[in-house]
């Protein structure tokens, strides 16, 4: 586009040049006059300023206008050419707007379709599941309900304490870090006022930056309520064998004073009689007389013996008069005497009153029923017995080697009385344990914890 301007007050133009003037390029040149096509110089009057400054105006406001509509036609093809660019960029933005419309929707089926699964699933279990905000219950499947004989909807936003009244499980329920509970019995209360027992675990975790406690619950009642009866029955079997045992002392006492005292006694008497018959008489009588006589009086003294050991063997008075440690020698010296080619060691490093008096006769007991069977059955030769305290643990320890058995296979009957001292042991306070190995021995062990 060329533009007019206006130098040294002339006004220039192309087809009437007057003078000097500016091309578009801001040079100065000299125009030609378009009648002579020769250049010259003139001096515009007031007249000729009049005359041609409308003729100027007309001929700007015609440049102009096409000078517009020039560029507005240049404009307009620009425009249409972005608005068909934008059209097809929409076009494929709402294309790929659909496609996620069109995912969206089908994941939204998916997922209402993973949670009804999920429901079902969370109704089906056997386990009681529970979520808890704010120490109160947001949400629970449909076996938590069960269990405590609610409506689904009706447990929601009870406070847990309701339900575990005697439990302090969520008492972190207002921290920020996640925790997990280790697993244990809870007692619980339903809703008709019923004690039920649960095996609970619990966890803290962060559901969509809000702390929440997880819990899950199993209905443990019926073997909660089982095992209470199987104790009791535990401890009437306690007490029934402490009785039976303090019964079959009682008797063992009884019987061996009676063949001490009575039998004791008579069996001495005949022996005196029939040894001051023979004395009195016996020149008298014949030989085979003589000989029948002291052969009874060896019996009537064997007896007497027998009596005593029988005796002693049911209860020694000696373990009420002189304690257990004279108790265990006198008896380590019979048996002795029964089994000569037995070698015995004793070892005891405790004093008489350092053992509780209500352990005297169990580890009496024991050491009796351990030392007979080895002189019947372990075909031993050599038996060391230890009695020692290693601060509040009293130890008895009986070992021998012998031809030993496999532990496993512990005979139960006909003599052995394993059982017998087994449940001693644990009635007074202890426990017994038995190490054998074929060939190499048995260790017989009893532990009893006491006081300083």
């Amino acid at each position: 586009m060329r533009r007019i301007q206006v130098f040294c007050g002339c006004l220039h133009t192309k087809n009437d040049l007057t003078g000097m003037g500016r091309n578009t390029n801001g040079k100065t040149v000299r125009f030609r006059d378009n009648v002579t096509g020769t250049a010259r110089h003139r001096q515009p009057g007031n007249d000729d300023m009049r005359r041609r400054v409308p003729l100027a105006k007309s001929l700007i406001s015609d440049v102009l206008a096409k000078a517009d509509i020039r560029h507005l036609a240049d404009y307009n093809t620009k425009l249409e050419y972005l608005v068909q660019e934008r059209t097809r960029q929409l076009t494929r933005a709402n294309a790929r707007l659909q496609e996620k419309i069109e995912d969206h929707l089908r994941d939204k089926e998916a997922l209402s379709e993973s949670e009804k699964k999920y429901a079902c699933l969370m109704d089906s279990t056997l386990t009681g599941f529970y979520v808890i905000q704010d120490k109160r219950i947001v949400y629970c499947n449909r076996r938590f309900a069960e269990i405590f004989g609610y409506l689904q909807n009706d447990i929601l936003h009870i406070e847990v304490q309701q339900l575990f009244p005697a439990d302090d499980g969520h008492r972190n329920d207002g921290t920020d870090k996640p925790w997990m509970e280790e697993e244990r019995i809870v007692e619980g209360v339903a809703r008709d006022g019923r004690r039920i027992w649960l095996h609970r675990s619990l966890s803290r975790i962060d559901c969509l930056r809000e702390m929440m406690t997880l819990g899950n619950v199993i209905d443990v009642t019926a073997q909660k309520k089982a095992e209470i009866a199987l104790k009791c029955l535990q401890c009437d079997k306690k007490l029934l064998s402490e009785k039976l045992l303090t019964a079959q002392e009682s008797e063992r006492k009884h019987i061996a004073a009676e063949l001490h005292d009575s039998i004791g006694q008579s069996i001495s008497a005949i022996k005196f009689s029939v040894e001051n018959s023979l004395h009195e008489c016996g020149a008298s009588l014949p030989d085979s007389v003589n000989l029948a006589l002291k052969n009874a009086v060896d019996k009537l003294r064997e007896t007497i013996e027998e009596v005593r050991t029988i005796s002693m063997d049911l209860r020694p008075p000696m373990l009420d008069d002189l304690g257990l440690l004279a108790t265990i020698s006198w008896f380590c010296r019979e048996f002795k005497v029964r089994f000569p080619k037995l070698d015995m060691e004793v070892h005891t490093s405790v004093q008489e009153d350092e053992i509780p008096d209500s352990l005297k006769l169990v580890m009496f007991r024991i050491l009796q029923e351990t030392l007979n069977n080895i002189g019947k059955h372990a075909m031993a030769g050599k038996v060391s017995i230890e009695l020692a305290r290693n601060k509040d643990l009293l130890t008895l320890e009986i070992n021998d080697d012998g031809r030993g058995f496999e532990a496993q296979d512990l005979p139960t009957g006909q003599g052995f009385g394993l059982g017998n001292m087994r449940e001693r042991a644990k009635l007074s306070g202890g426990k017994l344990a038995i190490e054998s190995e074929p060939g190499t021995g048995t260790l017989v062990r009893s532990d009893w914890p006491v006081g300083r």
